[in-house]
């Protein structure tokens, strides 16, 4: 996913905050892409030989369509299984690994269309017909596509990208089994940070490396901020149940970061018996929480967010036009209006709004909050409100990746419910976090939109971003986007 600059307040990290680092690529995604690519070219190639062989008919073209693809994926797949370690060989192993793979997939494509021709039109017209020309082309192709992906890789770093990047908190006996399998395990899985009472000599011992040196087990917090910044797939926690006591606090603020969180404890973990215990690179480990959204998940909703924001810059141009023309005639000041907004993973980004207040009245940090009939409210300012035609402009976000058109709304650094700051009314309010903010959301198509004038107007609100952080689909953010339409023709609580 695209991010940009953010800045964390109160960070303890000596080196500024730039970005999360780049998301990481689902070794599944990889195999899907690689094996659809391949069985595509394999089609492709067969109808541009097919056009030099008139005799082929319909029916027996399919045959020995279906019979090439069928074939080239189940020798691939017994030669050359997609397993993790495969995949990343595969995908960037140099030149070698790309015509290994070109032979593996073309051969037996070529080799069961040919044994089919043999048996339906005998040796001599097989060899003189298409087969030949259609074998040179599909090699060819299978090796460009291949080295092209290779070259892809390199630029993009894929081969970093696709290992699953985790931090460990642990301590005893389980920590120690845990890196011992890790160790063995980290062709598919990188070793991020650790918060243990270890040097790093003892990682290094083990044929570990870890990207941040160890952080002491008691210096949690900063364990968790390295955890955030990193954007991580997964935490898991080594402990034996006498040590949970040392994370009932802190528990909360990592089930808070959007990360799986997963228990290992080593020789007690025939207590993990459940339908959410997960087998992973020989690693048994408790699911506690899972990601909210997965790669594949992630990335449909990226793909429509993208299409849906720049669709609609395009189609809304004039109308940004006309807003703007009129905010400059109505009020002195800028036609944007910026203010710093907590997002994703708690990170503070920039959202941008069309000035709704007069300039000289603009309240950055929201620490008063909108009221009815508001002085500081400009006459075009009042109707793009009552319209939420002042959110427009945060489609830009939506194309930054800061923003996603449906997910809970984000608030100002300093809104308060009645007169507490909204991170302190409700324990579970940073759980919100767990996924990028949205233009609209679950809870404003209920009618929770507008000023938040009591602590229970605040709680209702996040009740509902949380049902809806907790039962993601598709479906429902279509939904969310159609009922917004109507829930904005009202303009109720909008002022």
């Amino acid at each position: 996913m695209a991010m940009r600059a953010f800045e964390q307040p109160g960070t303890t990290r000596s080196d500024p905050i730039a970005e999360p680092s780049s998301r990481p690529i689902a070794l599944s995604n990889i195999s899907t892409l690689l094996i659809s690519a391949e069985i595509l070219i394999i089609v492709l190639t067969a109808v541009a030989a097919l056009q030099f062989d008139p005799r082929h008919v319909a029916f027996q073209i399919l045959a020995e369509f279906l019979l090439a693809v069928v074939a080239a994926m189940a020798i691939s797949g017994f030669l050359m299984p997609l397993r993790p370690k495969t995949i990343i060989e595969q995908v960037g192993g140099g030149l070698g690994a790309a015509a290994k793979r070109t032979l593996v997939v073309g051969l037996g494509a070529l080799l069961a269309v040919a044994g089919a021709e043999y048996l339906a039109v005998g040796p001599s017209e097989a060899a003189l017909g298409w087969l030949p020309g259609w074998g040179a082309l599909l090699l060819s192709c299978l090796l460009a596509f291949h080295l092209c992906l290779l070259a892809i890789a390199r630029r993009a770093n894929l081969l970093e990208r696709v290992r699953r990047r985790i931090a460990v908190f642990g301590q005893g006996r389980p920590l120690e089994d845990y890196l011992g399998s890790l160790a063995k395990a980290q062709d598919s899985i990188r070793l991020v940070v650790a918060c243990a009472d270890l040097p790093e000599s003892v990682f290094a011992k083990r044929g570990l490396t870890i990207d941040w040196p160890p952080i002491p087990t008691d210096r949690l917090e900063s364990f968790i901020t390295e955890s955030r910044h990193h954007d991580l797939d997964e935490i898991v926690l080594c402990l034996e149940p006498a040590q949970f006591s040392v994370l009932r606090g802190p528990l909360t603020e990592l089930g808070a970061l959007p990360a799986k969180l997963s228990l290992f404890m080593g020789r007690h973990n025939s207590f993990l018996a459940s339908e959410h215990t997960e087998t992973s690179a020989a690693l048994e480990t408790l699911t506690l929480s899972d990601r909210p959204l997965s790669s594949s998940q992630a990335l449909a909703k990226r793909v429509v967010d993208l299409v849906g924001a720049g669709t609609l810059l395009l189609l809304l141009a004039p109308c940004f036009l006309v807003l703007a023309a009129l905010i400059k005639l109505d009020s002195p000041g800028p036609v944007f209006f910026a203010q710093p907004r907590r997002g994703y993973n708690q990170f503070v980004f920039r959202m941008i709004k069309f000035r709704t207040m007069r300039d000289d009245h603009s309240d950055h940090l929201a620490e008063v909050l909108t009221t009815r009939d508001d002085p500081r409210v400009t006459r075009i300012g009042r109707f793009m409100r009552r319209t939420s035609l002042d959110e427009l402009p945060q489609l830009l976000n939506v194309l930054r990746g800061d923003m996603s058109l449906v997910g809970p709304r984000p608030h100002p650094l300093l809104a308060r419910a009645g007169k507490t700051l909204y991170q302190e009314v409700l324990g579970e309010y940073s759980f919100r976090s767990r996924m990028k903010p949205g233009m609209t959301g679950w809870a404003q198509i209920h009618g929770w939109r507008g000023t938040t004038e009591t602590e229970e107007q605040l709680v209702n609100r996040i009740r509902y971003d949380l049902e809806y952080v907790d039962q993601w689909s598709m479906r429902l953010d279509f939904y969310i986007l159609w009922r917004t339409l109507f829930v904005c023709a009202e303009g109720e609580n909008a002022y």
